[in-house]
């Protein structure tokens, strides 16, 4: 099978899963949902930023709104190669 992203008229190619391949280890199940995972990858780290910024937009947030801004920041930055 194959995994695409984006609009349903302009898809973009992700990648192609073979079930029955297990050069790579795991299962079939497992291959689809990283695949799955790879697909939505740009528009869960789009998403994620989009709600960093308006939680950050606000001064005060309690100090467990720390911790998941921080978070936010370390997988934004290892997504991205930069830093948190």
């Amino acid at each position: 099978g194959a995994v695409f992203t984006g609009p349903k008229t302009s898809p973009t190619f992700v990648a192609r899963i073979d079930p029955g391949d297990n050069s790579f280890g795991g299962d079939g199940d497992i291959r689809y949902a990283n695949a799955r995972l790879i697909a939505a990858a740009p528009e869960l780290l789009a998403a994620l930023a989009d709600m960093l910024e308006r939680v950050e937009d606000h001064e005060q947030y309690c100090n467990e709104d720390a911790a998941v801004v921080a978070t936010a920041r370390e997988a934004i930055a290892k997504a991205t190669g930069g830093e948190a």
